[in-house]
């Protein structure tokens, strides 16, 4: 049953990927982070009756951490709205963030480690790191521009992490679940309210976006998806949880490869950069990575 939950989250996150692909053309990524806090934070005030107090020590870590992933919102922006970037391509280094939840699992919650998941977190960073080869440099300059995004995209990845182990860290202390989203949610909120009241238009920010509905609609399902990521690992050991979710990769690559074998022709080749050396690295990258989901499930 767990599973399956888990399944249909990573569904909802992929069709938030996509919409927020699309929301970032043209708009400005700091409105784009602040209206998407503002907007979780709203779909769950509704539901205030069921926040409990929590301790000192859990208002502290949902602060730190909410501020955090807020600012790293607007990195995940930056990196999806660069020309040539794929999901696809992006999505091993975001799935980085199973490796650290694992490591802190270990390190920091006592959760039971095996050397075949270590290995299967190797594979996967190896992996990630082979894929900043998929397209030939003329220098090193070259080099890090082209992999800007995939540096963005890591500091996304720390971020899940850190949100995942805290929300694990807090419920095994034995506080409230919805508490710990209730707040992690507003500190989020504040955290980018704070930045745009430093000189930025606050009021008409909204104006900037350019798809504003389907930055709702993406907020919703995102909002359902943790929701149901929350009630899983409050069932299960974060070390279970974050292999099957680090499947969501090869699944993005099975949906775009579909996506374009529809609507193949010169130009949507062109825009996705899919040449044969592309195609050859990402195939041996996404063979790493595929090994280490593979490993890291079967431990």
């Amino acid at each position: 049953m767990y599973t399956l939950l888990l399944v249909g989250m990573m569904g909802l996150n992929m069709a938030v990927d996509f919409m927020d692909r699309r929301t970032v053309q043209r708009g400005d990524f700091y409105a784009l982070a602040l209206w998407t806090m503002i907007i979780q934070f709203l779909l769950i005030l509704p539901l205030i009756g069921l926040v409990k107090a929590m301790p000192i020590e859990a208002y502290v870590l949902c602060a730190l951490v909410g501020f955090y992933s807020a600012f790293s919102r607007v990195s995940w922006y930056r990196a999806i709205s660069a020309h040539g970037q794929t999901l696809s391509r992006l999505s091993p280094f975001l799935r980085l963030s199973s490796v650290i939840s694992l490591g802190c699992a270990f390190f920091l919650l006592g959760e039971p480690f095996t050397y075949v998941k270590g290995l299967g977190g190797l594979l996967m960073i190896g992996g990630s790191l082979l894929m900043t080869l998929d397209n030939p440099a003329e220098s090193i300059r070259k080099f890090i521009e082209y992999n800007r995004a995939a540096v963005l995209v890591l500091m996304t990845a720390i971020s899940t992490a850190s949100i995942a182990v805290s929300y694990k860290y807090l419920m095994n202390g034995g506080v409230d679940l919805f508490s710990i989203f209730f707040f992690l949610k507003l500190f989020q909120m504040l955290a980018m309210l704070s930045l745009h009241m430093k000189g930025r238009s606050l009021a008409m920010s909204y104006r900037r976006i350019l798809h504003l509905r389907l930055l709702v609609t993406g907020r919703f399902f995102q909002t359902v998806a943790s929701l149901i990521y929350m009630t899983v690992l409050s069932h299960l050991e974060l070390s279970t949880v974050e292999p099957i979710a680090s499947l969501s990769p090869l699944m993005l690559l099975g949906v775009e490869l579909t996506g374009y074998a529809f609507r193949r022709d010169k130009a949507t080749a062109a825009a996705m950069n899919w040449n044969r050396r592309t195609i050859a690295v990402r195939a041996i990258s996404l063979t790493f990575v595929g090994a280490g989901v593979y490993l890291m499930n079967r431990s």
